[in-house]
């Protein structure tokens, strides 16, 4: 009695940056869908927007968040897309350089924030494993091409979990080792496309 089978999924691993938004910005359909909404409410005439209205509306990019992770010296480790809500809002950081991978574009439209997973049109994993140490975050609102800074870098540590087998003490090296391997990686995959 009081013993049952109890199971759920791990929690996610990296670092967890979790921030407020009081407004999300607004798409330039969604405010014309708003102005047209209160001309209906107050029984006025609605004008029918112009061809370029339109094509403007088609071709905006939907707002963004954008965290650019960089370390002490201000070299850029990962850049991470979120899309803006409002509230308390979480994105999560896997520890991985940008993935090494030339780009493939699925779609015609730019997708800020693509969906995760694997294969084709999807978010890559990430390159290598960063170092722990010391990293900063700076967090910024991309709205039709404009960025606003929200947040000024803010300084994080990573640590190293105490389950490593053997001890590495070369660890810099072992990341100098790495970042060499992606480079010829990316030389290699572009080549092939």
């Amino acid at each position: 009695q009081g013993a049952a089978l109890y199971y759920a999924n791990n929690p996610d691993f990296g670092a967890n940056f979790r921030y407020y938004l009081n407004d999300v910005p607004k798409t330039l359909k969604q405010q014309r869908t708003e102005r047209e909404k209160k001309l209906f409410e107050d029984k006025k005439p609605i004008p029918q927007p112009t061809q370029e209205e339109l094509l403007q509306e088609q071709n905006e990019d939907a707002p963004y968040i954008l965290f650019t992770i960089t370390d002490l010296q201000d070299n850029v480790i990962r850049k991470i897309t979120s899309k803006p809500s409002k509230g308390i809002s979480n994105v999560m950081w896997d520890l991985k350089y940008d993935s090494p991978m030339p780009v493939r574009m699925s779609e015609v439209k730019f997708n800020p924030v693509p969906s995760s997973g694997s294969g084709r049109g999807r978010r890559s994993s990430g390159g290598m494993l960063a170092t722990p140490g010391t990293y900063k975050v700076r967090m910024d609102l991309i709205v039709r091409d404009e960025k606003t800074t929200l947040s000024e870098p803010v300084e994080f540590e990573t640590k190293m979990l105490n389950n490593a087998t053997l001890e590495r003490d070369d660890r810099e090296d072992v990341l100098a080792f790495s970042a060499k391997l992606s480079e010829l990686v990316r030389v290699m995959r572009g080549s092939q496309q």
